[in-house]
């Protein structure tokens, strides 16, 4: 997953936006945090 695009100054950014981004900032900079996110991610689409 990567975060692709840019937004514009005046385009206000969605919570969907955010959430790419961090994961992919995660994914870059922190592995162990985004295997976590990717892993409660799971346990939370498992749970539905």
């Amino acid at each position: 997953m990567a975060f692709e695009g840019k937004k514009e100054s005046t385009e206000a950014l969605t919570e969907a936006d955010v959430k790419a981004l961090l994961q992919q900032v995660a994914w870059d900079v922190v592995p162990q945090l985004a295997e976590a996110l990717l892993r409660e991610e799971l346990d939370k689409q498992l749970k539905d």
